[in-house]
């Protein structure tokens, strides 16, 4: 171990050495200082990075940049697995940035929550610095709010075009002021830029957002993602997508005001205390401050009979009306397509995200769906990581003898090497199906950790015709923007399997949709005149216990509606009025970030240019005019004040993310087992950098 590590320095210093000419010239003073921070930091975490080195990464990207795009891109994919970077401006050495804390404060009324995330870092160094910082929000989070609270000032964002915002962000940080960047990475991933922060002091981002519940088969949840699952991108190493150990502690509080008296209240991941006042409930964490490696969920049940039919939440701005419409369709548990064979084929992730506690969820859901099958169903399974193999050339029969074959099968799964799931969906979707006898119902059993989202729904929509599909989001921090496109495309739905005890409740919930008919031909009239702009523009098919879910736009005050549709064979039909309105800021806030979703999927598998430009154009006039962070938005904060001088330089930082729960980091990113702790090889690996630099600097 010693031996690898001096070769290794002695390796850099060489390196160092033949390249000391190109590299740019930094005062003595700031080098040593900032050397002297790194040990100082590195000696008093490395204690509690070799307690949690078995669960947590990092990413660890040791290089410097001069601020070129390419570089600046490398910098921002690392951020992208989940962590705080303070980005060097003139080649000094990174640092670990280690977080105070974070606060999520969730306001739940009906359908409807209002969320801020706030999260406090501290700059350790002597040094200005620059930060860059990644984290996850739900995929259905309307972001219209970023301020940044330091040394005693507030400093309020606005939307920008996202290269205006660029520009204006960097205008800011070249003239010394302090500034904020917020900008859209991916529909559940955004990163936050923040220039010029003082030596020695704290800096707090605060974030936020609007979002619906969801309701599902009589239970109401609302899931926060606290963690960034590390993606895989086709043609990357395991080892390019590697992370650090850090720590990283959250705080959660609720305010929940269902609108009726509940049965039960629990979140399945995290120990809680519930206060009831009769009205409203409020909802802590037992524990205190918790680590952030796992999707906070709050569950709801209404009391027996109390469950709301319709719901409709209204807002007016300007000359419009907003609503959003929830209504359930009555409970008709009806066969599903008669005179239909089904031939289910279940995908399932093998890849090394999903060793441990993944999937043996995995491994059990698929058993327990095995031995529900009728005898005259036909089906197959496809294992994926960076291969796809199949138990049957094609699918066969339901029958015992295929069945023990198909268990043995399940039993002999081990999760290994990358998230390749092109060659899964291709193979799942490949053979010819006849619809008029046969319906297919693919089952993918995934915790979604791939980069790769957009290439992955354009070849599902290419190929899933008549296919329906069904995601199962695995463990305790999926991909969930993953899985719900998956099944909105291949007109399926999607589920969470977060522990093996919730097995057998989901995946009987999953095959009560799978076996029941869907409610079809949905259509909303309303009433009164004018236009009206309605998202999603058809309603899906719902499964059994799904809602209508709609936003709307109106000329005028939303007086009624009436929602009709078929069930098998059983028509049915609801009406709700002005009665059933509450009215309640941010919904024109939703409306627009469904508007906006909407106009992104017409954009999935088209290349006609002047089509693809027009949709860009109305995704920006929409954000702009609803003041929401979108892939051609972004917030943008600037201090009019200047608070560093042009000759004081900014330094590098690094503060690596959690892991998401039960993640092995050998497995998942192929760590090598030794006898070293992988915190105390990360702790030397930072030591020795920093000496290379300086070994470098004195060598030029």
């Amino acid at each position: 171990m010693w031996f690898q590590l001096l070769l290794v320095l002695f390796l850099v210093a060489t390196v160092g050495c033949s390249d000391a000419e190109k590299s740019t010239m930094v005062q003595p003073h700031a080098g040593s200082a900032a050397i002297s921070a790194a040990a100082g930091v590195l000696e008093s975490q490395a204690e509690a990075a070799a307690e949690v080195s078995a669960t947590q990464v990092s990413l660890t990207q040791l290089s410097s940049t001069q601020g070129s795009s390419a570089e600046l891109a490398d910098w921002v994919t690392a951020a992208r697995s989940g962590s705080l970077i303070l980005r060097p401006h003139d080649g000094l050495p990174v640092l670990p940035a280690p977080a105070l804390d974070s606060e999520i404060r969730i306001s739940v009324t009906g359908i409807m929550a209002r969320v801020k995330v706030r999260q406090r870092f501290v700059n350790p160094t002597d040094s200005w610095v620059e930060g860059i910082y990644v984290f996850p929000l739900p995929d259905d989070a309307a972001v219209d709010q970023m301020r940044i609270l330091t040394d005693g000032r507030v400093i309020e964002g606005e939307i920008q075009e996202k290269e205006k915002a660029r520009k204006t962000y960097e205008a800011a940080k070249s003239a010394g002021r302090r500034a904020g960047l917020v900008e859209q990475e991916r529909p559940n991933v955004f990163t936050t830029r923040i220039a010029n922060i003082r030596p020695g002091s704290e800096v707090t981002v605060e974030i936020e957002y609007q979002q619906s519940v969801r309701l599902d088969n009589g239970e109401f949840s609302l899931r926060v993602p606290t963690v960034v699952t590390p993606r895989y991108m086709p043609g990357q190493t395991e080892a390019e997508t590697t992370h650090e150990p850090t720590l990283h502690n959250l705080e959660i509080e609720v305010d929940l005001v269902p609108g009726f008296d509940l049965d039960r209240l629990e979140s399945p991941h995290h120990p809680i205390i519930v206060f009831d006042d009769g009205y409203a409930y409020g909802v802590t964490l037992a524990e205190g401050p918790i680590l952030a490696d796992r999707d906070f969920v709050l569950q709801w049940w209404p009391a027996p009979g109390l469950a709301p039919e319709a719901a409709v939440f209204s807002e007016t701005l300007g000359q419009h009306s907003y609503a959003l419409i929830m209504v359930t369709p009555p409970f008709i548990e009806a066969a599903a397509h008669t005179g239909l064979r089904r031939d289910v084929v279940f995908v399932i992730d093998t890849s090394g995200s999903m060793a441990g506690a993944s999937l043996t969820q995995a491994k059990a859901a698929v058993v327990f769906a095995l031995e529900r099958l009728d005898p005259q169903d036909l089906f197959n399974l496809i294992e994926f990581n960076s291969q796809t193999s199949t138990l049957f050339s094609q699918s066969r029969v339901a029958s015992s003898s295929n069945i023990e074959e198909a268990l043995d099968f399940v039993a002999g799964l081990e999760a290994d090497g990358s998230t390749n799931i092109a060659s899964a969906i291709r193979r799942a979707l490949e053979d010819p199906v006849d619809s008029i006898r046969v319906l297919r119902q693919v089952v993918f059993l995934t915790d979604g950790g791939i980069g790769n989202e957009t290439q992955l729904l354009e070849e599902l929509k290419l190929r899933v015709e008549e296919s329906r599909i069904f995601a199962i989001g695995i463990g305790r921090a999926p991909n969930s923007y993953f899985m719900r496109k998956l099944a909105q495309l291949g007109r399926g739905s999607f589920t969470h399997i977060g522990d093996p005890a919730e097995v057998a409740e989901k995946m009987t919930t999953l095959f009560r949709k799978l076996e029941s008919a869907v409610a079809a031909d949905i259509e909303i009239e309303f009433s009164g005149g004018g236009e009206l702009e309605m998202y999603p523009y058809e309603v899906p098919d719902l499964y059994l216990g799904e809602p209508v879910l709609v936003a709307v736009r109106l000329d005028e005050p939303f007086r009624a509606a009436t929602i009709t549709g078929w069930t098998g064979d059983t028509p049915w039909r609801v009406e709700v009025d002005e009665r059933d309105v509450l009215e309640r800021a941010g919904i024109h806030v939703v409306w627009a970030r469904r508007a906006i979703e909407e106009r992104m999927d017409d954009r999935l598998g088209t290349s006609d240019k002047k089509m693809l430009a027009q949709l860009r154009d109305e995704v920006v006039e929409l954000a702009l005019d609803h003041h929401l962070v979108s892939a051609y938005t972004s917030l943008v904060a600037v201090d009019v004040t200047p608070e560093r001088y042009w000759d004081e330089t900014l330094a590098p930082h690094l503060m690596g993310a959690n892991l998401p729960f039960s993640w092995q980091p050998d497995s998942a990113f192929g760590f090598a087992q030794g006898a070293t702790p992988a915190g105390l090889q990360l702790v030397l690996g930072l030591l020795l950098v920093a000496t290379s630099w300086a070994l470098r600097r004195a060598i030029s």
